[in-house]
């Protein structure tokens, strides 16, 4: 399954602001299972933007560049239905079911195995997955339930917004959506704690213009000089406020 418009553009323009090279929209698709329309116009305006930052600023650009999804979203319909290329998605589809079909019969056909005279007369009792089973597959699926539950402690910038929205603390409503929440890797932390409002104190220290300290909702301070913030996610909200966008605003941080 290939992703939407929105997230191939998201995806394209965070691999461009930390890379060197600008692929063409159609070497993107191909390797990433995007579905960028192909435009040669909208790739050239973009690149040319793109390598005027970088040789501004070096790596990674986080001025301003211009919205691929505004700009794919303004062609006209029938000029992005002929621009996607879904060989890619078919391909993909077609390799992954000629891959997995073969790998699960060959499993099932080397974890049954004949029992010994020694197993007949065992008391223990036995159950039809211990026989399918091998210690590699009891091995891999304990990792694999391990893997599930350290997943449900982290956070996304999707599943912390929808948390932030069915919250009910007044401290998280503002009018207009004058509110900008710092998205944690792990869970643990308070909404209000990552919560602040937007101002222009707190315009001015998200993009680095001032040194002073964010006042959180709950009261408390937050210094971003001790945080490293997703630049693609700072990026996005600066163009957003930028284009009067309403908020509430996600940023995803990592402590350093």
């Amino acid at each position: 399954m290939s992703l939407s418009l929105k997230e191939s553009c998201s995806l394209y323009d965070r691999y461009c602001r930390r890379n060197s090279d600008c692929p063409t929209f159609e070497t993107f698709n191909s390797s990433n299972l995007t579905c960028l329309p192909v435009s040669n116009q909208i790739y050239d305006d973009y690149k040319r933007v793109l390598m005027t930052a970088k040789r501004a600023t070096g790596l990674p650009v986080t001025r301003r560049l211009p919205s691929l999804f505004r700009k794919f979203s303004s062609m006209g319909k029938s000029e992005v239905a002929t621009s996607f290329k879904p060989s890619v998605q078919v391909s993909y589809r077609t390799l992954s079911h000629k891959s997995n079909v073969p790998s699960i019969l060959s499993s099932v056909k080397m974890n049954i195995r004949q029992k010994s005279p020694s197993d007949r007369f065992s008391t223990a009792p036995t159950t039809a997955s211990d026989v399918q089973k091998s210690p590699s597959d009891r091995f891999s699926t304990a990792h694999s339930v391990q893997g599930t539950s350290s997943e449900q402690l982290d956070w996304t910038r999707e599943s912390y917004a929808e948390a932030v929205n069915k919250s009910k603390s007044i401290l998280l409503k503002e009018s207009n959506g004058l509110m900008v929440h710092l998205v944690p890797e792990k869970k643990g932390e308070t909404f209000e704690k990552l919560a602040v409002k937007l101002t222009k104190s707190t315009w001015d220290i998200l993009r680095g213009k001032s040194d002073d300290k964010l006042k959180m909702r709950d009261g408390s301070s937050f210094s971003i000089s001790s945080v490293r913030f997703n630049e693609g996610d700072l990026a996005e909200f600066i163009q957003n406020r930028k284009n009067k966008i309403q908020g509430p605003h996600f940023i995803r941080f990592s402590r350093i």
